[in-house]
């Protein structure tokens, strides 16, 4: 699965975009949803097995990514979410809203599917515009920064 984006409300158990993923790849996709269900929700998936959700998103406040992972092989690679979801690294509204999450999702990528209207969007969004780092923020606007293993030093 690569490049999907879901918004909106889901109301049933399961992952809003898929309910069992098994010896898959999750690649760069968003969701930013609320789920309705109260048992055994997920922004992606309800249960994962031996799979890698990749460059992805949850902005979905009450979802983890998932709802249950089995295997010794699930991983999450350069993947965000905002900070109250329970499952991976978060990040707040104000971080996503800022452009950092879209920076940091496409600094290691030769080529992103995110970016960012830094000021308008609230999170990145899959085709946006690319986000650099000019300094002490984030903007759409390409900077003179000298970055050190991929990261503005001034950021």
């Amino acid at each position: 699965m690569k490049g999907i984006y879901y918004g909106g409300t889901y109301s049933g158990p399961g992952g809003s975009l898929v309910g069992t993923v098994t010896s898959s790849t999750i690649d760069s996709c968003l969701v930013a949803c609320k789920n309705n269900y109260t048992s055994y929700s997920a922004s992606i998936a309800g249960s994962v097995t031996d799979s890698v959700i990749t460059n992805s998103i949850n902005f979905s406040n009450d979802l983890d990514f998932v709802g249950k992972t089995s295997g010794n092989n699930t991983f999450f690679n350069n993947a965000y979410k905002t900070s109250q979801s329970t499952d991976y690294n978060g990040y707040t509204e104000a971080e996503f809203a800022s452009g950092l999450v879209a920076f940091e999702i496409s600094k290691y990528l030769a080529t992103s599917v995110w970016g960012q209207t830094v000021g308008s969007d609230a999170h990145p969004v899959i085709g946006g515009l690319k986000v650099y780092c000019n300094g002490t923020q984030f903007t759409n606007v390409e900077s003179s920064c000298t970055f050190t293993e991929g990261r503005c030093a001034n950021c």
